[in-house]
């Protein structure tokens, strides 16, 4: 703002004094009142102290020096009526320190450990002028070991009204760094097995049986997700013919209004366009309620199995990780019998969740082929015979068709809600 910095500073200090009319010499005021927190010191006999409106130049002129006044609380006495109806300790007989500016920091030695006082601090300028503080109560330390290096009482009060907050976070990062550390390592290790089986340079645990079946539904969910692309495709463009099929009836329907020797002729034409539409809109129910039951079979239904089955290969990668550290323990003569036997028992471990995993597998596979079955033999039934009626122009069995596309959707909510209520009606291949 200003580009002499000599007139900024004679600014400033010129700032400081307020001439009074009549008088030759400028009056200084006096500092601010003192904002005090404290809290315990460095050692059990001190405490220590801040002045934050001088800490925080809020002060129109610094303080030179401290008086601190202090007297201990107790219950019975009267120390505890020297800082009401505008009392001081000043006047209450207290004892008294003073104490130098150091940056407004205020440190109070000689006190008595495990007491509270009561503290009033006087501060005073370079001309004598002088205030004094609102009356506090604070306690020296408890326990005999020095605390802590001292710091700014906001940071002290702010930490230790945090304190519990800041033990538990605490814990809860370390807990996570070891679930981290814990992951790094799995995960190192499980990359490693399955880049070495890949190369051909490590064995891994076959079973035959369910890899047929895992590769069997793999190849199922790709083909389903194409008939159900497919249907997709199918029933946009359908729609698309019957807005056509709309358009052009009513275009039929207002050129009948102009052309009275083609009226007959052309709204003819126009019934036939909206009959032929209601169908079609008849049609697009069925292939609609058809996409719904592939995409809970496609998006649900095999995705679950599916997830079960990344568990399973996951586990099996895992447990093969344990397996080849057991072998290139045994193979090892320097290793300790311990190791070895701590080796044999995580590798079990693993091969048990491997084996839980593979027996999921096996019979969420065969749960899911008994429902595609059934919900997939039910649909093609009643696809067939709607897309038949339709083109065949047989509206009742249309209708028909669509009316038991509705009655077998409230039949499978109403199966769901029994479901839910009393449980499943007839026994699974589990239970037989």
């Amino acid at each position: 703002m200003f580009a002499d910095s000599t007139i900024w500073g004679k600014m400033m200090t010129e700032s400081r004094n307020i001439f009074i009319p009549g008088k030759e010499e400028p009056t200084t005021l006096p500092p601010a009142v003192p904002l005090l927190e404290c809290d315990v010191g460095n050692t059990k006999d001190s405490l220590y102290c801040v002045d934050n409106n001088a800490l925080n130049n809020m002060t129109e002129d610094s303080p030179r020096s401290y008086i601190v006044y202090y007297v201990e609380e107790k219950t019975n006495d009267a120390s505890a009526d020297c800082c009401s109806n505008g009392t001081t300790l000043k006047n209450c007989l207290a004892d008294r320190q003073t104490v130098t500016n150091n940056a407004s920091h205020l440190w109070i030695y000689d006190m008595k450990p495990t007491t509270k006082y009561i503290l009033q601090v006087m501060a005073e300028n370079e001309a004598g002028e002088s205030e004094v503080s609102d009356c506090i109560w604070v306690a020296t330390a408890t326990d005999s070991v020095a605390g802590p290096t001292p710091r700014s009482p906001t940071a002290t009060n702010i930490l230790g009204t945090n304190n519990v907050c800041a033990n538990t976070n605490l814990a809860q990062m370390s807990a996570k760094i070891d679930e981290l550390k814990t992951w790094t390592v799995s995960k190192y290790k499980t990359t490693k097995q399955n880049v070495l089986e890949q190369l051909g340079k490590v064995e891994r645990t076959h079973d035959k049986e369910i890899e047929d079946k895992i590769e069997s539904l793999h190849d199922m969910h790709r083909r389903y997700n194409e008939l159900l692309s497919s249907a997709r495709a199918f029933t946009n463009y359908f729609a698309l013919q019957t807005n056509m099929q709309k358009t052009m009836a009513e275009a039929f329907y207002q050129l009948s209004l102009k052309e009275d020797s083609l009226k007959t002729e052309l709204n003819s034409q126009c019934d036939s366009m909206r009959n032929i539409c209601h169908n079609g809109e008849m049609l697009h129910k069925a292939l609609t309620y058809m996409i719904s039951s592939l995409e809970t079979l496609c998006e649900k239904t095999i995705a679950d199995t599916l997830i079960t089955v990344h568990n399973h290969d996951q586990a099996r990668l895992e447990y093969d990780v344990y397996r080849q550290e057991l072998v290139t323990l045994k193979q090892n003569m320097n290793t300790a019998n311990t190791a070895i036997s701590e080796a044999e028992e995580k590798c079990n471990q693993q091969r048990g969740k491997y084996e839980q995993l593979k027996e999921d597998v096996r019979v969420k596979i065969t749960l899911l082929d008994e429902n595609r079955l059934k919900v997939m033999r039910k649909q093609m039934s009643l696809f067939h015979s709607a897309l038949s009626a339709y083109y065949s122009g047989n509206v009742k069995a249309l209708q028909s068709t669509v009316e038991q596309f509705s009655l077998e959707d409230d039949q499978q909510d109403g199966t769901i809600q029994a479901f839910m209520k009393n449980g499943p009606s007839a026994p699974s291949f589990l239970e037989q």
